[in-house]
């Protein structure tokens, strides 16, 4: 199957089970709608315009983020704010205005993320992915189970978690048990 050159996953169901991290392009943009051939959106996309937007929007309307993070995690969201205001400043363009916004319900047409930081969905339990962090399995089960209607979970952290071996394997084992139970 031909590929275009910056792409988003298209065609089929919405499979939003990557747990998406650090960009907006991976955040936003990883998704399936109905096209005739794959668009694969990722860092090396440097052509924004290239992405269709009712990929975009169909996107925007699948995707239930809740994102939880220390303050190097606000950098995914600056971000994104800054996409907004960068691509509003050209009123004629073929995107409409606010098309790459968000809030946290997903109001007005914006990308429904909740942004979380520090004390990851109001729980006071998790605050940190790393640093170990072990909270942040349970707190999430306890978010998801609460939430339903939220299908995309990302946690970014400033490095922490790298510490040990067991480390890393623990964080792995409780993401890929989320991920089981929690296929959507």
């Amino acid at each position: 199957m031909k590929t275009q050159t910056c792409s988003i996953l298209l065609g089929g169901q919405i499979r939003a089970h990557t747990w998406l991290r650090y960009t907006l392009v991976a955040l936003a943009l990883v998704i399936a709608v109905h096209a005739q051939q794959p668009i694969i959106v990722d860092h090396t996309c440097t052509n924004i315009r290239a992405i269709p937007s009712a990929a975009i929007t169909q996107a925007k309307s699948s995707l239930h983020i809740a994102y939880g993070h220390t303050s190097h995690g606000s950098q995914l969201t600056d971000g994104m704010s800054g996409l907004v205001t960068f691509m509003n400043r050209f009123p004629n363009d073929a995107f409409a205005d606010n098309l790459f916004a968000f809030n946290g319900s997903g109001s007005n047409g914006a990308l429904h993320l909740a942004d979380y930081y520090g004390n990851f969905g109001g729980l006071g339990t998790a605050n940190d992915l790393g640093a170990p962090d072990r909270t942040t399995g349970a707190a999430t089960r306890t978010y998801l189970t609460a939430h339903p209607e939220i299908n995309v979970i990302i946690w970014s952290w400033c490095g922490q978690v790298d510490g040990t071996q067991a480390d890393i394997q623990q964080y792995l084992t409780l993401m890929s048990t989320l991920e089981t139970d929690f296929p959507t």
